[in-house]
């Protein structure tokens, strides 16, 4: 009996296991100190995708300056942005597959304190029979992050996702990057550092090391030619 109580509790614990994997699209908080900002739109734990209809309000605040990395397995989407609204339309029978995929980046020009995201009424994600899948929407929105001295108000930087858990991104448009990212935390010790000698659009920082909590992320320049000044602001670890 008391094997058979075991083995019960073992299948119950997988089917909780499973049953947490469900299908998600969200938009993250992203961090930013004003100026232009991109924001993922992530789709987890999606497949045998045939057709989709995204819906995204942006709150005052936040001036739409276009799309930009749409995924290749979104091409031949039809997209528009009107009042306030972002609107994606696409379809394709043959079933995709959006398993832990960035669909595509909303930029913005940032000039409020937080502007919210939200998906509105309209979203849908459907299999390649038409039927409706069953997916949770998470709203996202921008913070501005405080303690941040910039070069020059076209260099901003901004961090994303906040909280995060495996990898934190560091974006900042064309700008260069040149100096060291590091991590401290609350109580002062460092507990990430990465130098970086070349520049890219976006950094990832790998952060799934890291415990649960809050942390201070520095950027400390060096060398020449390079168009930002340090900056520092706090994001939240939460697996």
């Amino acid at each position: 009996m008391r094997n058979l109580y075991l083995y019960i509790l073992l299948i119950s614990l997988i089917t909780v296991d499973f049953s947490a994997q469900s299908a998600k699209v969200s938009l993250p908080v992203v961090g930013s100190a004003g100026g232009e900002v991109s924001v993922p739109v992530v789709a987890q734990n999606l497949t045998g995708v045939g057709a989709i209809t995204l819906k995204i309000e942006a709150q005052e605040g936040l001036e739409y300056l276009g799309y930009e990395n749409l995924s290749e397995k979104l091409s031949g989407s039809f997209i528009n942005y009107s009042n306030g609204i972002f609107l994606l339309s696409w379809e394709n029978f043959s079933g995709e597959n959006f398993l832990s995929d960035t669909l595509f980046f909303l930029k913005f020009n940032f000039n409020g304190n937080v502007s919210e995201l939200n998906f509105i009424q309209g979203n849908e994600f459907a299999d390649t029979s038409g039927t409706v899948i069953n997916v949770l929407f998470e709203n996202g929105k921008v913070t501005q992050l405080t303690g941040i001295e910039e070069s020059k108000s076209e260099g901003k930087m901004s961090f994303y996702p906040n909280p995060g858990a495996n990898f934190l991104y560091i974006s900042a448009g064309k700008k260069k990057y040149q100096g060291s990212f590091k991590i401290y935390s609350i109580t002062g010790e460092e507990v990430y550092h990465k130098s970086f000698t070349d520049y890219s659009e976006i950094i990832k920082l790998d952060i799934s090391s890291l415990a649960n909590g809050i942390y201070i992320l520095s950027f400390i320049p060096t060398g020449k030619n390079i168009t930002h000044k340090g900056f520092s602001g706090k994001f939240l670890v939460a697996k």
